[in-house]
């Protein structure tokens, strides 16, 4: 009798330690790249944009309960979604190398990819073939979808550097032009103060279509159905036209607040030139001019 109850004890402690760890393995970590406004960044200690609040919406439907952290730099993040210490990034494009670790679900967000030159350049660039026989730079991590990284790899000559290190580059001439994603190139212009010094080449390499991306290993994988019918659901409505505007406006706001820091100097320059010290282009009519005003859900 007491070995029956001895074994029916020990049954159901390994029964209780299973839960546990089947509790624990089902913990989900959500993360992304921390410098992507407006898809995601970080105000004021906590992490906002149009992936976390998406992200938000859906996962809270969906009764899905989650950890929203920063783990670091980008391609450390992408990293752990391989390993599988990461189940959700919030935003990134797909390409070849991310597909064998990721699965993708509805696009929720079409990004211009630009080029930044110098503000004095005579480089003229209307397609692939004009990067050819220039130097080029990009942030470590990066892709800009599978099409135009197979032509970088093949044809361009594109180092990879830390973003302020890219920005280096291009002053030195050391590079001809940086490739960066549209609103990265107008955070890390106004941030690293080059204003004056670089341009945003209007023409695009590429839009390229932002998903919610999870792991292979992650239990989330059997939900991308119902992940995809909230985003489709959302693209109807123009609730996630709406979270993308209300998320640019945020951006620009952060921007605004930034520039504060250095308004005397701004206005100083301003005064000289006969310009308005605060007069800037709205970043959601920049963001729509750089996809050609095209309609959100054609993406």
């Amino acid at each position: 009798m007491f070995r029956k109850f001895f074994l029916a004890g020990v049954a159901l402690t390994l029964l209780l330690i299973s839960a546990v760890t089947s509790l624990a393995a089902q913990r989900i970590i959500v993360s992304g790249n921390m410098y992507y406004a407006p898809v995601m960044w970080e105000k004021s200690k906590k992490i906002v944009g149009v992936g976390p609040e998406l992200i938000a919406t859906i996962f809270s439907d969906l009764g899905i309960e989650y950890s929203l952290e920063n783990l670091g730099e980008w391609d450390e993040v992408q990293e752990l979604a391989r390993q599988g210490s990461v189940d959700v990034i919030v935003g990134a494009y797909q390409n070849d190398d991310r597909r064998t670790y990721l699965k993708f679900s509805e696009s929720y967000f079409p990004q211009p990819v630009v080029i930044i030159i110098p503000i004095d350049s005579h480089f003229k660039f209307t397609t692939w073939d004009d990067l050819i026989g220039k130097k080029g730079v990009t942030h470590f991590g990066e892709s800009f979808g599978q099409k135009f990284d197979t032509f970088m790899a093949k044809n361009l000559e594109v180092k990879r550097a830390k973003m302020k290190r890219c920005f280096d580059l291009l002053d030195t001439g050391m590079v001809d032009y940086i490739i960066i994603d549209f609103f990265m190139g107008v955070n890390y212009t106004q941030m690293l103060r080059r204003m004056d010094s670089v341009q945003i080449v209007k023409q695009p390499i590429t839009i390229e279509n932002i998903a919610i991306a999870i792991a292979k290993t992650s239990p989330l994988t059997a939900r991308i159905p119902e992940i995809n019918a909230r985003i489709k659901a959302m693209k109807a409505d123009g609730s996630l036209e709406a979270m993308i505007k209300n998320a640019n406006m945020e951006f620009q706001q952060s921007m605004d607040a930034r520039e504060k820091m250095f308004s005397r100097a701004k206005r100083d320059t301003a005064k000289a030139k006969g310009l308005d010290p605060m007069d800037r282009p709205d970043f959601h009519q920049m963001y729509r001019d750089a996809i050609g005003n095209a309609t959100y859900l054609a993406y």
